[in-house]
């Protein structure tokens, strides 16, 4: 049986389980399909230009947790589940960051680190509307994953 690790609490659990035991955070299903555990680097920033299609990051916020997969990462654009936005992946461009200790220095977004905001373009068949995440505590950085994803519904 596969093992994986919660994101939240660190604990290994079984590749079968939706949420963690311990801590009962969801656990996203790109995991229990093919994640290998060396392959997940828990950082505190990620140089988007160093992202290849199909990495991941898993940003973990004061309020949610949210997986951006990406697809095309020169344009900082991928899928987006997780958080308000549930299970189903959303297309969504990483727009900027917003460091919490100095809000004035928004980024154009050239990484992405803990202590701060991330703003995303999510885009639909209508329009195009903005989410800003609550603050960043953990950022995890996953190379090579499968790019459907989600995260179970409770």
């Amino acid at each position: 049986m596969q093992a994986i690790e919660c994101y939240s609490c660190s604990k290994r659990l079984e590749a079968d389980d939706a949420y963690c035991a311990y801590c009962g955070n969801p656990l996203l299903a790109i995991e229990r399909q093919s994640h290998r555990l060396e392959s997940a680097q828990e950082v505190e920033e990620v140089l988007l230009d160093r992202l290849q299609a199909r990495d991941y990051l898993i940003l973990e916020t004061e309020n949610s947790v949210y997986r951006l997969t990406m697809l095309e990462p020169a344009r900082r654009f991928g899928l987006l589940s997780g958080g308000i936005l549930g299970g189903s992946g959303v297309k969504a461009m990483l727009v900027a960051t917003i460091p919490i200790d100095h809000p004035e220095l928004v980024s154009q977004i050239a990484t992405v680190r803990t202590q701060s905001r991330a703003i995303f373009a999510l885009e639909s068949a209508k329009y195009t509307e903005r989410l800003v995440t609550s603050v960043i505590t953990k950022l995890t950085q996953v190379q090579g994953g499968q790019i459907t994803a989600s995260i179970p519904e409770r």
